[in-house]
């Protein structure tokens, strides 16, 4: 009687280990996966100040170089270009805090600090800060940007960081990827509480059925050349931050055209 006892005593603790020893077993993988996830998000975390870092830096490495050179001897120009590396690294700090509160891309839509914002001074400011580490590449392409608007001023509410961050990404995949010299065409259209901003270059596009993609994390195409396929993702979700959307129409041979929709 006592054996049959002590072997059910038995059996019930062996259970009871092989219960507890697949719920550690579950947890460990439950860690290793949280682990590997955490690792993944801070290689992609790397991967976005890497990203995100490059521009800025050419601007300010590119005026300091102007500076430094003692190319520039006009008092007021001087004054400018050190006013425009001050924006830069402003703009370079609030980036990198703004990574931080939001490496969660893959969770869902950016909160946003919305305040007001004039448009076409932006897209001014940004393409005159590519157009200048264009020149210094010695390559031959010329951004150009238009409006319908007869004020020449078109002021929304928006994050003035993420807009940046949006045009910033969008001249730098251009002037990547043209192929070869020509045009970039940024128009800015407005009609029925809605803003159209589209970005047009005369490169060398790409297949049309690669297109669709080009919003996707970590998506390359096969013209990749560099970088994380992070630029055109994060342009999406900032652009869907604000309420808009953003597509993209290509063909080979045919340029790439990239189009946002903003509520104004």
């Amino acid at each position: 009687m006592k054996f049959t006892i002590t072997t059910k005593r038995e059996r019930e603790l062996a259970a009871e280990l092989d219960k507890a020893r697949s719920e550690l077993q579950r947890k460990c993988e439950e860690c290793d996966k949280i682990q590997k996830e955490s690792e993944e998000s801070l290689v992609r975390f790397h991967g976005a100040i890497a990203h995100e870092m490059r521009t800025p830096l050419s601007i300010i490495s590119g005026y300091a170089n102007l500076l430094n050179g003692d190319l520039i001897h006009e008092e007021e120009v001087r004054k400018e270009y050190l006013l425009k590396i001050c924006e830069r690294v402003s703009y370079m700090l609030n980036l990198f805090d703004e990574l931080l509160s939001n490496a969660r891309f893959s969770s869902g839509i950016e909160q946003i600090s919305a305040a007001p914002v004039d448009i076409m001074a932006l897209i001014r400011q940004t393409a005159n800060d590519v157009s200048r580490i264009v020149e210094r590449s010695q390559s031959q392409i010329v951004i150009k940007v238009n409006s319908d608007n007869e004020g020449n001023s078109i002021v929304i509410k928006a994050d003035e960081t993420k807009l940046t961050r949006i045009f910033y990404n969008i001249l730098e995949n251009s002037v990547k990827y043209m192929g070869r010299d020509g045009e970039i065409n940024i128009t800015v259209s407005q009609a029925d509480n809605r803003l159209l901003i589209v970005f047009k270059d005369d490169g060398k596009g790409m297949d049309s059925h690669e297109v669709g993609r080009i919003f996707e994390r970590n998506y390359q195409g096969s013209n990749k050349s560099s970088g994380f396929g992070l630029g055109l993702h994060t342009v999406k979700m900032s652009v869907e931050s604000h309420g808009g959307k953003v597509f993209a129409k290509s063909g080979i041979d045919k340029g790439m055209g990239i189009y946002i929709d903003l509520p104004v």
